[in-house]
């Protein structure tokens, strides 16, 4: 988010940008590092983000053909539910009204056009050819490489301490003692929310949660993009992906998992690993007769509600932020930056605010 609304106000061309990276970019503690993030419109009844998420996409093609970077692959996405399946009915109402050729199939009709799925105890199920995943990785670097070509700076293992905003300018206070000012700050934190922003006087209910993800190998190219889609049971939140350009194919839970402190380290829980391996042999059997290549420990920044907050930040005039995307968020980062330029400099947002406004934490709490 930090790189994307650097590189939004350069190309509006204000000078000196400077964004501050407590370690690299693309530490592999950061929300957005990984090899792919899904890009889908499916968000049950959330027609606002089911447009964002049109926009967004729009933003990083208009980003691949800037660069020439390979960024977005369009394997389609399924979605699937139990029961009633009511989130993923939800979704198909609300992608069919925007024009997208999503539709509505029966669970042995899906397993018809994807054989690699099993009907299990699907009730319900889409089929969207619109969407599929980003190459999460070569997004953060194409948005880092784009800053300091336009002529931002990056300054790497450097941690912000402190933050002072007059009517003016800000003076920020850095983990190496040194002092920057600055008319405008943006302050994009990730999961470290929870612990930097009460530290800069921002109370906030966002959380920081230990995530994992399970890296599958040794699977045949009928996994492929093109052949297989990226994929959401939306009754217990289990997705996963194609084969990712190391071909492996990743899947995991979106659920919150256990409270974390952001700055120690996490290790993966062989019980997680084998519950993804097991929801696989169910619902995508050739899948779990891969090996278990590795887990991965990441971090979620949750609000309560799920919504991101986006904002100027009470009582510090020269700041806004962005916190608490709640393990939804990488697929909008390019928006949220153009947001969060816009916002900083007083501009028409792109989108209304108000359901990111800081003030419903409060009612959130």
């Amino acid at each position: 988010m930090g790189l994307a609304a650097a590189y939004a106000l350069l190309k509006r061309g204000v000078k000196q940008v400077l964004v501050l990276e407590k370690s690299r970019v693309g530490h592999d503690r950061a929300a957005s590092s990984d090899t792919t993030k899904a890009i889908r419109y499916e968000y049950g009844e959330s027609e606002m983000y089911a447009r964002m998420v049109g926009k967004a996409l729009e933003l990083w093609q208009a980003l691949e053909r800037e660069t020439g970077a390979d960024l977005y692959v369009n394997s389609g996405v399924v979605t699937w539910g139990r029961g009633d399946a009511p989130h993923a009915r939800a979704s198909f109402r609300t992608v069919s009204r925007m024009g997208i050729p999503i539709r509505e199939v029966s669970p042995a009709e899906l397993c018809s056009f994807y054989p690699q799925f099993h009907v299990a105890d699907m009730t319900y199920a889409t089929i969207n050819p619109e969407g599929g995943f980003m190459r999460a990785s070569n997004c953060v670097s194409t948005l880092a490489r784009r800053v300091r070509e336009l002529g931002g700076e990056i300054r790497e293992g450097v941690g912000l301490q402190a933050m002072v905003s007059g009517s003016e300018r800000a003076v920020l206070t850095l983990g190496n003692g040194q002092t920057v000012q600055a008319s405008r700050v943006i302050l994009a934190v990730g999961p470290w929310s929870s612990t930097l922003l009460p530290q800069l006087g921002v109370s906030l209910p966002v959380t920081s949660h230990k995530q994992q993800v399970v890296y599958m190998a040794g699977l045949g190219d009928e996994f492929a993009p093109g052949k297989f889609p990226v994929f959401l049971n939306l009754d217990h939140d289990f997705y996963g992906f194609p084969l990712d350009e190391h071909s492996l194919l990743k899947a995991s839970l979106h659920l919150p998992g256990p409270l974390v402190d952001p700055d120690l380290p996490q290790t993966p829980d062989d019980s997680f690993t084998e519950r993804i391996v097991s929801l696989l042999a169910t619902y995508i059997p050739r899948a779990a007769k891969g090996s278990v290549r590795m887990s991965r420990v990441c971090m979620y920044a949750m609000t309560p509600d799920e919504d991101f907050f986006i904002d100027h930040v009470p009582g510090q005039p020269n700041a806004v932020l962005a916190a608490g995307f709640s393990g939804h968020g990488f697929k909008f980062g390019i928006l949220v930056g153009e947001l969060l330029a816009a916002l900083s400099l007083g501009e028409e947002t792109l989108f209304p605010m108000q359901p990111f406004a800081l003030s419903r934490a409060s009612r959130s709490v």
